[in-house]
Protein backbone atom coordinates (compact mmCIF):
# COMPACT_ATOMS: atom_id res chain seq x y z
CA UNK A 1 0.00 0.00 0.00
CA UNK A 2 1.22 3.46 -0.62
CA UNK A 3 1.49 5.80 1.31
CA UNK A 4 -0.04 9.96 1.27
CA UNK A 5 2.10 12.38 -1.32
CA UNK A 6 0.00 15.25 -0.61
CA UNK A 7 -0.84 16.76 2.83
CA UNK A 8 -4.30 19.01 3.63
CA UNK A 9 -3.34 22.45 2.16
CA UNK A 10 -1.32 21.54 -0.48
CA UNK A 11 -2.23 22.81 -4.12
CA UNK A 12 -2.39 20.47 -7.12
CA UNK A 13 -4.25 20.19 -10.67
CA UNK A 14 -5.41 16.98 -12.29
CA UNK A 15 -3.23 15.35 -15.13
CA UNK A 16 -6.15 15.30 -17.30
CA UNK A 17 -6.99 17.37 -20.05
CA UNK A 18 -10.67 17.25 -19.22
CA UNK A 19 -12.09 20.55 -19.87
CA UNK A 20 -14.41 20.45 -16.79
CA UNK A 21 -10.72 19.85 -14.66
CA UNK A 22 -8.65 22.17 -17.43
CA UNK A 23 -6.15 24.47 -15.23
CA UNK A 24 -8.22 24.68 -11.97
CA UNK A 25 -6.67 24.67 -8.77
CA UNK A 26 -7.33 22.55 -6.17
CA UNK A 27 -6.52 22.68 -2.53
CA UNK A 28 -6.24 18.94 -0.31
CA UNK A 29 -9.04 19.02 1.80
CA UNK A 30 -8.56 15.39 3.62
CA UNK A 31 -6.37 12.30 2.93
CA UNK A 32 -8.72 9.41 2.63
CA UNK A 33 -7.94 5.75 3.16
CA UNK A 34 -6.59 3.68 0.02
CA UNK A 35 -9.48 2.37 -2.03
CA UNK A 36 -10.43 -1.09 -3.15
CA UNK A 37 -7.36 -1.25 -5.61
CA UNK A 38 -5.10 0.28 -3.17
CA UNK A 39 -4.48 3.87 -4.45
CA UNK A 40 -4.58 6.18 -1.68
CA UNK A 41 -7.59 8.83 -2.23
CA UNK A 42 -7.94 12.99 -1.44
CA UNK A 43 -10.93 15.21 -1.01
CA UNK A 44 -10.27 18.35 -2.82
CA UNK A 45 -11.97 21.49 -3.45
CA UNK A 46 -11.63 24.36 -6.04
CA UNK A 47 -12.58 28.20 -5.40
CA UNK A 48 -14.60 27.66 -8.29
CA UNK A 49 -16.69 24.94 -8.35
CA UNK A 50 -19.31 24.16 -5.27
CA UNK A 51 -18.80 20.79 -4.47
CA UNK A 52 -15.56 19.00 -3.47
CA UNK A 53 -14.05 15.97 -5.80
CA UNK A 54 -12.68 12.81 -4.39
CA UNK A 55 -9.53 11.97 -6.63
CA UNK A 56 -6.63 8.93 -6.57
CA UNK A 57 -2.84 10.28 -6.29
CA UNK A 58 -2.20 9.14 -9.80
CA UNK A 59 -4.56 11.55 -11.06
CA UNK A 60 -2.80 14.54 -9.24
CA UNK A 61 0.22 16.28 -10.00
CA UNK A 62 1.66 19.33 -7.24
CA UNK A 63 1.71 22.76 -7.93
CA UNK A 64 4.71 25.00 -6.59
CA UNK A 65 4.34 26.86 -2.82
CA UNK A 66 2.99 29.94 -3.22
CA UNK A 67 5.17 32.51 -2.07
CA UNK A 68 5.00 34.92 0.92
CA UNK A 69 3.66 33.80 4.13
CA UNK A 70 0.21 33.38 2.97
CA UNK A 71 -0.28 29.23 2.83
CA UNK A 72 -1.49 27.82 -0.02
CA UNK A 73 -5.23 27.43 1.17
CA UNK A 74 -5.23 31.33 2.04
CA UNK A 75 -3.77 32.02 -1.88
CA UNK A 76 -6.73 30.10 -3.05
CA UNK A 77 -9.38 30.91 -1.09
CA UNK A 78 -8.27 34.65 0.36
CA UNK A 79 -7.67 34.20 4.63
CA UNK A 80 -9.85 33.85 6.47
CA UNK A 81 -11.61 36.55 9.19
CA UNK A 82 -12.92 35.88 12.75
Amino acid sequence: MKGHVFRVGDTVRFRTSSAAVRGMVYVVRQCLPAGPDGEVLYRLKAAEELHERIACQADLIALAAPQGNASAAEELFGRVRG
